[in-house]
């Protein structure tokens, strides 16, 4: 009688350990990506069919959430100084539209390579910085860090100046951005 009670608790111990197993495997195909930095690794993502969904930033450190197209899995990548550290399987749950304080999803002007774009931004406040994620329309994503009147991106030089209500924002790859000021008063 005993083994006829424990022995289903012991198979789901084991399922459940099996599952929690399951949810954090390596990402095979993308292990050659580790250590890789900016542009080039987001554009390798999306090459192999994997959609960017959001970066959460926290004390913990950098996670970004992608979607494999091809399976429907969730991805996390863990990021340190703007490399590619890990490529995990994460539980559907972690791709799940998270609640954020930011502005919502809203497009700007933008420029790539001098080409006039629409691009679509989401600012999402934390109470150190407000990050700025835009998406140019190939679907690649420049994150970037607003900070004491100032942008920043891991990685390159950023300059910013003020026209019109407008924060203009260029780099050194060709990147061209116009964000509305009223969004970070």
């Amino acid at each position: 009688m005993k083994n006829k009670i424990l022995l289903p608790i012991f198979l789901g111990f084991i399922a459940l350990i099996n599952t929690n197993v399951q949810a954090q495997n390596s990402v095979g195909n993308l292990q050659d990506l580790v250590g890789a930095r900016g542009r080039s690794g987001e554009s390798a993502l999306q090459r192999r069919g994997y959609r960017f969904l959001r970066t959460d930033k926290s004390e913990a450190g950098v996670y970004q959430y992608w979607r494999e197209t091809r399976s429907g899995r969730c991805v996390t990548i863990r990021v340190d100084q703007g490399r590619y550290q890990s490529f995990v399987y994460a539980p559907e749950f972690d791709c799940q539209n998270q609640a954020s304080s930011g502005t919502g999803n809203d497009t700007i002007r933008c420029r790539f390579n001098g080409q006039p774009l629409t691009c679509n931004v989401y600012v999402d406040r934390s109470e150190a910085a407000t990050f700025v994620n835009v998406t140019f329309p190939d679907g690649f994503t420049r994150q970037m860090r607003f900070e004491q009147g100032d942008f920043y991106s891991d990685g390159l030089q950023v300059r910013t100046g003020l026209e019109r209500g407008m924060f203009i924002v260029s780099n050194d790859n060709r990147e061209y951005f116009e964000i509305p000021r009223a969004w970070f008063d």
